[in-house]
């Protein structure tokens, strides 16, 4: 047998451009607009934020698959990332740390099987040159 494949995909651009002061607007091809700085406000993130929420909202989308596949409803899911740079340079992540709450699977076990099951699954978790940490919410 061969080795599994996914079809291809490309992606428009995302378009950023400086925003008065020190920031940045951002505009993915979806029309939204996002804001970028230094500082995280209510409506400014950092890039640090926006990666932590790119691995959160690619989990959590993998997360409704893999629950889908293993037939399990896991409840109001919430997930919590947290991110580590070490002290080495180049500066880069170098660990992130996602807590998931699943209340709907009262089993430790099955809850930890569909996270790895949706990491398994998610781009995001795979594009990162970290480790990345899965716990299930006490």
């Amino acid at each position: 047998m061969g080795s599994l494949r996914t079809k291809p995909k490309s992606y428009p651009a995302l378009v950023a451009a400086r925003a008065g002061g020190a920031g940045w607007t951002l505009r993915p091809a979806s029309g939204a607009t996002l804001l970028a700085g230094t500082e995280s406000t209510a409506s400014v993130q950092t890039p640090a934020d926006l990666l932590m929420a790119s691995l959160a909202s690619c989990l959590a989308i993998s997360l409704d698959m893999a629950a889908e596949r293993m037939a399990v409803d896991p409840g109001a899911v919430e997930l919590a990332v947290t991110a580590h740079i070490d002290g080495d340079l180049p500066r880069r992540f170098n660990r992130f740390e996602v807590t998931v709450a699943v209340p709907g699977i009262a089993d430790r076990a099955v809850a930890a099987e569909l996270l790895e099951r949706a990491k398994r699954i998610c781009t995001v978790s795979h594009t990162l040159n970290a480790d990345i940490v899965l716990g299930v919410a006490a």
